[in-house]
């Protein structure tokens, strides 16, 4: 079974973590890993074509003029070490939000978000021992359950604990640790009530825009029609995927007694879930765009339709053709907005064209 960490580094040099800028040029950026072993962006469509340009870590205030936001975002993210995750680039701009640089009610509600985590841990770990002392032992789970709220009492989880750690031949105190340990696992991605919530949410949100989209490219003439094909395509097998991982993760969840007894169990719910955050990764923002869209004619949705299929994310093994301008013009945009710094030779390359790029 791969590991939590090589599953990281292979997402991360692959597809890249999508963070929440609000530059409109580069709304639909990633942050990879280089070959080079440090981080370097990936920025679509930035001159307006359909190619992707990549543009060292420390060259990216460079390229366009950032909002505050962005600019902190990115200080942020330059003091944060190891390899980004989904939910390391949540926690990151639920900071920055925090700080009022989006006004005062953004800042209230990152700044709660942030209060809430621990509060929203402690909920997950009440709730996944209640429905472990379910699947033991239905009686007394609803008997120690009986009228309590989404917090349990301390003589409650208490006698939980006892009770259910009997049959699985741990001692309680472990018991909780591990149970601490699942909670943990499912709160990094972005889950606060039911496990799954978050993931399943954007899954289903991905079915809705598959057939939102498919809906769309009907109307559309037939020499048009392929930005909105390769959108459906992509979109149809990331919601395959991650419907897959969802069952897997819920079927783990639907089974505690064989998870919190064995490390492997539990190791192997961490790779599913960290997988399933890789995999909705980004699928938020573009699902926010689209649903903007849908209120605006149709010229612009037509126009976000082929920025999305240049940008969308396939999966591993999937095969999409996205057509790309010819190597020249793209560098000539590139020269023409970047002046000095694409063509002094003492510099690296601020940018260049990767074709095929996924």
């Amino acid at each position: 079974m791969e590991t939590l960490a090589a599953l990281n580094d292979r997402f991360m040099r692959q597809k890249g973590v999508a963070p929440p800028f609000r530059t409109e040029r580069i709304r639909f950026a990633r942050i990879r890993t280089a070959p080079s072993g440090g981080r370097e962006f990936v920025l679509p469509s930035l001159f307006g074509n359909r190619g992707d340009y990549i543009v060292p870590w420390g060259y990216f205030p460079e390229v366009t003029t950032l909002c505050v936001h962005d600019r902190m975002l990115w200080e942020a993210l330059a003091a944060t070490p190891g390899t980004l995750t989904p939910s390391m680039m949540r926690k990151s701009a639920r900071e920055v939000a925090a700080s009022g640089i989006l006004g005062a009610l953004p800042a209230e509600q990152a700044g709660n978000e942030i209060r809430a985590g621990a509060g929203r841990r402690h909920v997950m770990h009440a709730r996944l021992l209640a429905d472990l002392l379910g699947q033991i032992d239905a009686d007394a789970a609803a008997a120690l359950g009986a009228g309590t709220g989404p917090v349990l009492r301390p003589e409650q989880m208490q006698m939980m604990l006892i009770v259910a750690a009997a049959p699985l031949h741990i001692e309680p105190a472990l018991l909780f640790e591990r149970a601490g340990e699942v909670a943990g696992i499912l709160v990094d991605c972005g889950d606060s009530g039911q496990p799954g919530e978050r993931l399943r949410r954007v899954h289903d949100s991905i079915g809705a825009f598959a057939e939102s989209v498919d809906l769309f490219a009907m109307d559309e003439p037939p020499d048009a029609r392929s930005p909105a094909n390769i959108v459906v395509q992509v979109a149809d097998t990331t919601h395959d995927r991650l419907g897959r991982l969802i069952e897997a993760i819920e079927a783990d969840v639907g089974d505690l007694r064989r998870v919190l007894a064995t490390s492997d169990g539990r190791a192997a719910l961490q790779i599913r879930a960290t997988e399933a955050d890789w995999v909705a990764d980004g699928w938020e923002l573009a699902l926010a765009a689209w649903s903007r869209a849908e209120a605006e004619p149709r010229l612009h949705r037509r126009d976000l339709l082929a920025t999305l299929s240049q940008i969308l994310p396939a999966m591993a093994g999937e095969t999409v053709h996205r057509g790309q301008l010819p190597r020249g013009l793209t560098e000539l945009a590139a020269r023409d907005i970047l002046g000095v710094i694409a063509d002094d030779p003492r510099r690296r390359p601020v940018s260049r064209l990767v074709r095929g790029a996924a």
